[in-house]
């Protein structure tokens, strides 16, 4: 595997000043481009994009090491390339006085952003599109909120499944039709940062005795489950000598305009050892992953910049990765914080979007797109607009294309948009794809929730030999035990008489239900 490391050099049109601190270091191939710095933007913490590509940040006007200094003096900005050469060149503050913003997730035309200190969460709207927001309402309330701001939660982002997730909470929200609908869940032990993989799977980063990524390995509403041998010995090491102090920001790279191999890597940053972390989840033949560094030894970026702090990353609508540098500065009324958008020298980064001026049928095109922020986008717009003339275009994507993320983005929005008839549950459980019949199982729960007999229907899949759908049916199982369930799981373990994987999870998930 190919570690080297060299030094970059970026050229970017801001002050002269801005250039001269020291640059990271990349494999061969990579550079680092600066999209946005101190003359746009200070202390960014995170940075999303709504559906027509503008960027939203939000960033901490505060002395962190000042207690007291977070009282209303942040904002979160909207930022824009005016002129499509990729860097931004326009900002207004879209929403002021806010005490360290940590959460923004856009909708259609509302804006939702959690703050510090609180479990309340606000939806923002720009009625007249000059990039302020000119009306403010209570979309959840929480109430305050206590504990140090890198451990309350943050997140917010909208998942494969419909639902709505965050750090730190044993709950998780929908939002259908107008109305939110808020469920309990297992709680999870995220801190800072959120993200999902190509196939839905929320992935939390804990800073906390230097853990790193967790509840990775399954859906985190099913089980808590952590087995040592997840991640390869001396995943938590950051070579030569060094252990992790504070991951977070995680972001599963899912663009299309970086070298392919990157595509479903996990990347996370540690701060305060000014690293970025690339890695990746291998699976043995009953199914059992493991999580290792795809550069033994080594990093995938370290910078020798004092005041280089990583605490975010993100797949951009152009195909590219964004990684949001802090730069909290010691010292005083000093300017500082960087987004930068990684480059390769075989790709250019792609169109910017217009969802929020299409239609339902155009949004419909963007399921089968090579970048899963494009795919993530259009779904999520679909279901907001709850246009159910789209459902027929929806179908014919899921029965008909050649594209298996295609066909499970088209799927998972025939479920938010309550559409999922027996036709289609028949085609997802025949699918040649185990991705997409481990999410049929998924959608099916509810049935059998309500009703035990229904779990008939999976007597086939009982047989399946493909992991994903042995350990989801394990999963899905585990959530209404009884000796219907109990049968099944043990068809599941008959067929796979070899697997200790597949014996190990069942146990640990029948401990669970007996409270143990």
């Amino acid at each position: 595997m190919k570690t080297a490391l060299t030094f970059l050099f970026l050229v970017s049109p801001f002050a002269p000043a801005e250039e001269t601190k020291p640059l990271p270091q990349l494999p061969d191939g990579y550079s680092l481009e600066l999209v946005t710095s101190e003359s746009l933007l200070t202390s960014p913490v995170l940075c999303v994009w709504d559906g027509n590509g503008r960027m939203y940040v939000a960033q901490w006007q505060s002395d962190l090491n000042n207690p007291g200094s977070e009282k209303g003096t942040s904002s979160v900005i909207r930022l824009e390339d005016t002129n499509g050469d990729g860097l931004m060149d326009k900002r207004t503050v879209f929403a002021n006085n806010l005490v360290l913003p940590r959460m923004i997730l856009p909708l259609d035309d509302q804006i939702l952003i959690g703050e510090s200190n609180t479990s309340d969460i606000f939806a923002y709207r720009d009625t007249d599109d000059d990039g302020i927001a000119d009306e403010k309402t209570l979309w959840h309330q929480g109430g305050p909120r206590e504990g140090h701001i890198f451990e309350q939660s943050s997140g917010l982002i909208w998942a494969m499944d419909n639902w709505i997730y965050t750090t730190r909470n044993g709950f998780r929200f929908r939002f259908t039709n107008g109305e939110i609908t808020k469920e309990n869940t297992l709680p999870n032990r995220g801190q800072w940062g959120l993200t999902q993989d190509n196939y839905g799977k929320v992935i939390f980063c804990e800073a906390k005795s230097g853990t790193g990524p967790i509840h990775w390995l399954f859906p985190h509403t099913y089980t808590d489950w952590a087995p040592d041998w997840a991640t390869e010995d001396g995943f938590r090491e950051i070579p030569p000598s060094a252990s992790f102090t504070a991951p977070c920001g995680q972001a599963v790279f899912r663009g299309d305009r970086l070298p392919p191999n990157l595509q479903g890597n996990l990347i996370f940053s540690d701060s305060t050892a000014r690293i970025i972390r690339r890695a990746h989840i291998d699976h043995d033949t009953m199914g059992r992953p493991k999580m290792r560094n795809f550069y033994p030894g080594s990093e995938f970026l370290r910078s020798t910049d004092p005041n280089f702090q990583p605490v975010n990353a993100a797949t951009g609508p152009d195909g590219t990765l964004y990684l949001v540098d802090l730069q909290e500065s010691r010292a005083p009324n000093a300017s500082k914080g960087r987004i930068y958008r990684l480059r390769h020298k075989d790709f250019q980064p792609g169109p910017r979007p217009d969802m929020l001026n299409e239609s339902p049928a155009q949004l419909t095109n963007h399921l089968a797109h090579p970048n899963g922020w494009w795919r993530d986008e259009a779904q999520k717009l679909l279901i907001l607009k709850n246009d159910r003339s789209v459902i027929p275009s929806l179908k014919r994507i899921f029965v008909t294309h050649k594209n298996s993320l295609a066909r499970l983005h088209a799927l998972w929005t025939l479920e938010g948009l309550e559409a999922i008839e027996p036709d289609i549950m028949k085609a997802a459980f025949d699918d040649t794809d185990p991705h997409i019949r481990a999410a049929m199982i998924r959608i099916f729960e509810p049935y059998f929730l309500a009703e035990s007999d229904a779990l008939l229907s999976l007597t086939d899949l009982t047989q399946d030999q493909a992991h994903q759908v042995q350990t989801q049916l394990l999963l899905s199982l585990s959530r209404k035990p009884g000796e219907m369930s109990r049968s099944f799981a043990n068809s599941v373990l008959a067929n796979n008489p070899d697997n200790t994987f597949l014996r190990e999870l069942d146990q640990q998930l029948t401990q669970q239900a007996l409270g143990n």
